[in-house]
Protein backbone atom coordinates (compact mmCIF):
# COMPACT_ATOMS: atom_id res chain seq x y z
CA UNK A 1 0.00 0.00 0.00
CA UNK A 2 1.34 3.40 -0.89
CA UNK A 3 1.32 6.36 1.50
CA UNK A 4 -1.41 7.98 -0.60
CA UNK A 5 -3.59 4.86 -0.40
CA UNK A 6 -2.98 4.66 3.35
CA UNK A 7 -4.06 8.30 3.69
CA UNK A 8 -7.33 7.64 1.87
CA UNK A 9 -7.93 4.50 3.92
CA UNK A 10 -7.26 6.35 7.18
CA UNK A 11 -9.69 9.10 6.20
CA UNK A 12 -12.36 6.55 5.29
CA UNK A 13 -11.91 4.74 8.60
CA UNK A 14 -13.04 7.88 10.42
CA UNK A 15 -16.40 7.50 8.62
CA UNK A 16 -16.75 3.77 9.22
CA UNK A 17 -18.93 3.77 12.35
CA UNK A 18 -21.40 6.24 10.82
CA UNK A 19 -21.66 4.14 7.65
CA UNK A 20 -21.99 0.85 9.53
CA UNK A 21 -24.61 2.25 11.91
CA UNK A 22 -26.75 3.59 9.07
CA UNK A 23 -26.55 0.37 7.06
CA UNK A 24 -27.43 -1.67 10.12
CA UNK A 25 -30.39 0.53 10.98
CA UNK A 26 -31.77 0.48 7.42
CA UNK A 27 -31.31 -3.27 7.00
CA UNK A 28 -32.94 -4.07 10.31
CA UNK A 29 -35.78 -1.71 9.43
CA UNK A 30 -36.38 -3.51 6.14
CA UNK A 31 -36.26 -6.89 7.86
CA UNK A 32 -38.90 -5.79 10.35
CA UNK A 33 -41.04 -4.39 7.54
CA UNK A 34 -41.11 -7.64 5.54
CA UNK A 35 -41.24 -10.05 8.50
CA UNK A 36 -44.43 -12.07 8.31
CA UNK A 37 -45.07 -11.34 4.64
CA UNK A 38 -46.38 -14.51 2.96
CA UNK A 39 -43.65 -16.62 1.40
CA UNK A 40 -40.83 -14.32 2.54
CA UNK A 41 -37.95 -15.40 4.76
CA UNK A 42 -36.08 -12.24 5.81
CA UNK A 43 -32.38 -12.08 6.48
CA UNK A 44 -31.79 -13.54 9.95
CA UNK A 45 -29.58 -11.75 12.45
CA UNK A 46 -28.55 -13.09 15.83
CA UNK A 47 -29.60 -10.60 18.53
CA UNK A 48 -25.99 -10.40 19.76
CA UNK A 49 -24.68 -9.47 16.30
CA UNK A 50 -24.80 -6.39 14.10
CA UNK A 51 -25.22 -6.82 10.36
CA UNK A 52 -23.86 -4.16 8.04
CA UNK A 53 -25.66 -5.46 4.95
CA UNK A 54 -23.35 -5.40 1.97
CA UNK A 55 -26.68 -6.03 0.25
CA UNK A 56 -30.01 -7.21 1.61
CA UNK A 57 -30.98 -10.77 0.77
CA UNK A 58 -34.19 -12.58 1.56
CA UNK A 59 -35.51 -15.93 0.42
CA UNK A 60 -38.76 -16.92 -1.16
CA UNK A 61 -40.57 -20.02 0.02
CA UNK A 62 -41.59 -21.60 -3.29
CA UNK A 63 -44.34 -23.56 -1.53
CA UNK A 64 -46.04 -20.32 -0.48
CA UNK A 65 -45.52 -18.18 -3.60
CA UNK A 66 -47.50 -18.79 -6.81
CA UNK A 67 -44.80 -17.61 -9.20
CA UNK A 68 -41.16 -18.29 -9.88
CA UNK A 69 -38.35 -16.15 -8.56
CA UNK A 70 -37.82 -14.34 -11.88
CA UNK A 71 -41.48 -13.25 -11.97
CA UNK A 72 -41.31 -12.14 -8.35
CA UNK A 73 -38.21 -10.04 -8.99
CA UNK A 74 -39.71 -8.54 -12.15
CA UNK A 75 -42.70 -7.40 -10.08
CA UNK A 76 -40.40 -5.94 -7.42
CA UNK A 77 -38.44 -3.99 -10.02
CA UNK A 78 -41.71 -2.67 -11.47
CA UNK A 79 -42.51 -1.41 -7.94
CA UNK A 80 -39.16 0.42 -7.78
CA UNK A 81 -37.22 -2.07 -5.65
CA UNK A 82 -33.59 -2.46 -6.81
CA UNK A 83 -33.70 -6.27 -6.73
CA UNK A 84 -32.24 -9.16 -8.67
CA UNK A 85 -32.60 -12.92 -8.57
CA UNK A 86 -29.97 -14.78 -6.62
CA UNK A 87 -26.37 -14.11 -5.87
CA UNK A 88 -23.93 -16.56 -7.44
CA UNK A 89 -24.65 -19.45 -9.81
CA UNK A 90 -23.11 -22.25 -7.74
CA UNK A 91 -21.79 -22.50 -4.20
CA UNK A 92 -18.07 -21.83 -3.99
CA UNK A 93 -17.35 -25.49 -3.24
CA UNK A 94 -19.01 -26.34 -6.58
CA UNK A 95 -16.52 -24.34 -8.64
CA UNK A 96 -13.89 -26.42 -10.46
CA UNK A 97 -10.99 -24.90 -8.53
CA UNK A 98 -12.47 -26.38 -5.33
CA UNK A 99 -14.31 -29.41 -6.69
CA UNK A 100 -11.28 -30.62 -8.67
CA UNK A 101 -8.76 -29.37 -6.09
CA UNK A 102 -7.04 -27.47 -8.88
CA UNK A 103 -5.48 -24.72 -6.79
CA UNK A 104 -2.00 -23.51 -7.72
CA UNK A 105 -1.74 -24.83 -11.29
CA UNK A 106 -3.51 -28.10 -10.51
CA UNK A 107 -1.82 -28.70 -7.18
CA UNK A 108 -3.03 -28.28 -3.63
CA UNK A 109 0.07 -28.23 -1.40
CA UNK A 110 -1.93 -28.30 1.83
CA UNK A 111 -3.40 -31.68 0.87
CA UNK A 112 -0.15 -32.95 -0.64
CA UNK A 113 1.57 -32.28 2.70
CA UNK A 114 -1.14 -34.18 4.56
CA UNK A 115 -2.41 -31.06 6.35
CA UNK A 116 -6.03 -31.59 5.27
CA UNK A 117 -8.27 -34.39 4.17
CA UNK A 118 -10.91 -32.02 2.78
CA UNK A 119 -12.58 -33.23 -0.40
CA UNK A 120 -14.75 -30.50 -1.88
CA UNK A 121 -16.15 -32.90 -4.48
CA UNK A 122 -18.06 -34.58 -1.63
CA UNK A 123 -19.43 -31.41 -0.04
CA UNK A 124 -23.18 -30.88 -0.07
CA UNK A 125 -24.76 -27.99 1.81
CA UNK A 126 -28.54 -28.08 1.29
CA UNK A 127 -29.19 -24.78 3.08
CA UNK A 128 -26.66 -23.03 0.84
CA UNK A 129 -28.32 -24.52 -2.24
CA UNK A 130 -31.76 -23.42 -0.98
CA UNK A 131 -30.53 -19.85 -0.47
CA UNK A 132 -28.94 -19.72 -3.92
CA UNK A 133 -32.06 -21.17 -5.58
CA UNK A 134 -34.59 -19.01 -3.73
CA UNK A 135 -32.69 -15.87 -2.77
CA UNK A 136 -33.61 -12.36 -3.86
CA UNK A 137 -30.88 -9.76 -3.55
CA UNK A 138 -31.55 -6.10 -3.08
CA UNK A 139 -29.02 -3.34 -3.74
CA UNK A 140 -28.24 -1.67 -0.45
CA UNK A 141 -26.13 1.28 0.66
CA UNK A 142 -25.91 3.94 3.33
CA UNK A 143 -27.11 6.63 0.94
CA UNK A 144 -30.61 5.17 1.03
CA UNK A 145 -33.20 6.86 3.20
CA UNK A 146 -35.60 5.48 5.76
CA UNK A 147 -38.53 6.50 3.57
CA UNK A 148 -37.04 4.64 0.60
CA UNK A 149 -36.50 1.57 2.78
CA UNK A 150 -40.11 1.79 3.97
CA UNK A 151 -41.33 2.00 0.37
CA UNK A 152 -39.20 -1.04 -0.56
CA UNK A 153 -40.61 -2.98 2.38
CA UNK A 154 -44.15 -2.02 1.37
CA UNK A 155 -43.47 -3.10 -2.22
CA UNK A 156 -41.98 -6.46 -1.16
CA UNK A 157 -44.99 -7.09 1.07
CA UNK A 158 -47.39 -6.03 -1.74
CA UNK A 159 -45.80 -8.40 -4.28
CA UNK A 160 -45.66 -11.24 -1.75
CA UNK A 161 -49.34 -10.81 -0.91
CA UNK A 162 -50.24 -10.67 -4.62
CA UNK A 163 -48.47 -13.98 -5.34
CA UNK A 164 -49.50 -15.73 -2.09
Amino acid sequence: MTELQAGFAAAQLTRLEKIVSKRSKLGNMLGEKIAGAPGIEPHGIDPDDRATYWFYMFCLDPKKIKCNRAQFVKALVAEGVPASAGYIQVPLYGNPVFKDHSFFAGRWPVKELGLTSMDYSKVSLPETKKILDNGVRMVFHEGMTESFMTSCGDAIRKVAEHYA
